[in-house]
């Protein structure tokens, strides 16, 4: 899944991706941690740095993510239209290609 989605977003994909893949795991960490009592006993100024770094990672990965949209949207638009090749070609020719690869 890790590859495909980074070969998918282009250019920057590993990098997002990453971030998306860090940011997860730290995520479902802190949260099992939360639910399995392991911060009942920390003060609450450690707990806001915990929810504070948390959303600062968060919020990075909404801008990452937000910026790889924006760039392939500019992408896009800068690229001209690929025009189809309609070019008919005679039925002599099309044999003499297949002929000659055969013979490689």
């Amino acid at each position: 899944m890790y590859a495909f989605a980074a070969n998918t977003l282009g250019d920057n994909g590993p990098i997002v991706v990453y971030a998306i893949f860090n940011t997860t795991c730290l995520v479902i960490a802190v949260v099992s941690g939360i639910l399995t009592c392991e911060w009942a006993k920390a003060s609450d100024g450690a707990k806001g740095f915990l929810y504070k770094g948390l959303a600062c990672m968060v919020i990075g990965v909404l801008v990452l993510t937000g910026s790889q949209y924006l760039a392939s949207q500019s992408t896009a638009a800068a690229e001209p239209a690929i025009e189809q090749n309609t070019e008919v070609v005679p039925a002599d020719a099309t044999s003499m290609i297949f002929s000659a690869t055969e013979h490689v």
